[in-house]
């Protein structure tokens, strides 16, 4: 839930975009080494490839990050892409996201808070969210919109 990527409608659409992003680079230290990186495929059919660009996902993007959207898009745009506008309905979902992983976090560093070994960690905030999130039930989890 945390993680951000494509997304695809097929199966056919997954095995193209990951042929495209696949490959070693060298400024993410979980890339896969040359040889072991490269993923080739090919489509069933001729691919129509469509964009959606989020308009209303924050309210002030970074200084340079409009300018560096745009001309991302424009190469996409090269490859015959369709790229369109698109809005995220309205509703509690930032809220609803960040219990989702409080208590994800809770269930999946139970040892970790139980033993007390969250007081170790560097991160200030991660020293005490962890007790924090055992404050939520399941009922609360159960009543997200």
């Amino acid at each position: 839930m945390d993680k951000l990527g494509p997304m695809c409608r097929t199966a056919d659409d997954c095995g193209l975009v990951l042929s495209v992003i696949a490959g070693y680079d060298s400024r993410d230290h979980d890339s896969l080494p040359h040889g072991l990186a490269e993923f080739a495929y090919s489509a069933s059919s001729d691919p129509q490839f469509r964009i959606g660009k989020v308009t209303n996902a924050r309210p002030r993007l970074p200084a340079g990050f409009e300018i560096a959207v745009g001309d991302a898009l424009a190469v996409i745009e090269s490859t015959e892409a369709t790229i369109s506008d698109a809005e995220f309905p309205d509703g509690p979902y930032e809220q609803a996201a960040e219990l989702t992983i409080l208590m994800e976090a809770a269930a999946s560093f139970h040892e970790l808070i139980h033993s007390g070994r969250c007081a170790e960690l560097d991160d200030p905030l991660a020293r005490i969210n962890g007790y924090a999130s055992l404050e939520f039930s399941a009922n609360d989890y159960l009543q997200l919109d």
